[in-house]
Order: structure tokens, then C-alpha cells, then sequence
């Protein structure tokens, strides 16, 4: 992975870590003593953050920097519709065969790519 693939995976994790805690930009940025500007252009994969940074938010998203860095979204940041639909699709696979599993894991996979 490139420095520049890193970055705007970690810029995306952020944000997204941002929008489970219900944050704004704005709201966000105020927590980690930040500008908006800077922010944005960390989310967005443009801003490359110091260390500095990166502790001011993972501590303002109640998250450890390991976690931060890791690629991994703890389930504890989900809101509440998201488990519901994560307990939905469960749910309706338990339901299915196991050839019907791999056909709906086949199409997930080329849905995502």
C-alpha cells in the first residue's frame, strides 16, 4: 500500500468514525482543537496529519490510536439503525441454504468491487 492509498484510508475511517459518533465537521473539529479546513482535507485523503493530530482525534472519537490506524470500525461505534440492519441481513441468512449463502456472497463480493 502506498503512502497515499494510507492516507485516504485513514482520512475515510475517520469520517466515518465521525458520522457513528453523530459528529459534524464543524462539531468534530472544535473536539480535536482543529480547524474545519483541517478536517476536511484529512477526510477527504488530501491532508497528511501529524501524529499530534492523530491522538487530538482519537481521543475526540473515544477511540485508541492503534484502533485509529488499524483499519477496523469497532461495532460499539455503529448507531443503532446500522445494528439493526447488520441483525436484519442475519437474520435473513439464517433462513437461506448454504447454496443460496454462496450465491449472496458472490454477488456482495462484485457488488463491492
Amino acid at each position: 500500500m502506498t503512502n497515499s492509498e494510507f492516507i485516504a484510508i485513514l482520512g475515510s475511517k475517520i469520517a466515518s468514525l465521525r458520522k457513528m459518533r453523530g459528529l459534524n465537521q464543524f462539531e468534530f473539529a472544535d473536539s480535536c482543537g482543529k480547524m474545519v479546513n483541517t478536517i476536511s482535507k484529512i477526510e477527504r485523503g488530501i491532508g497528511d496529519p501529524r501524529l499530534s493530530t492523530l491522538m487530538d482525534m482519537a481521543k475526540a472519537l473515544d477511540v485508541s490510536i492503534g484502533e485509529l490506524l488499524d483499519g477496523k470500525i469497532s461495532n460499539q461505534f455503529k448507531n443503532s439503525k446500522e445494528q439493526d440492519i447488520d441483525k436484519q441481513i442475519i437474520e435473513l441468512l439464517k433462513r437461506c441454504d448454504d447454496d443460496d449463502k454462496f450465491a449472496i456472497l458472490t454477488m456482495v463480493k462484485a457488488l463491492i468491487k
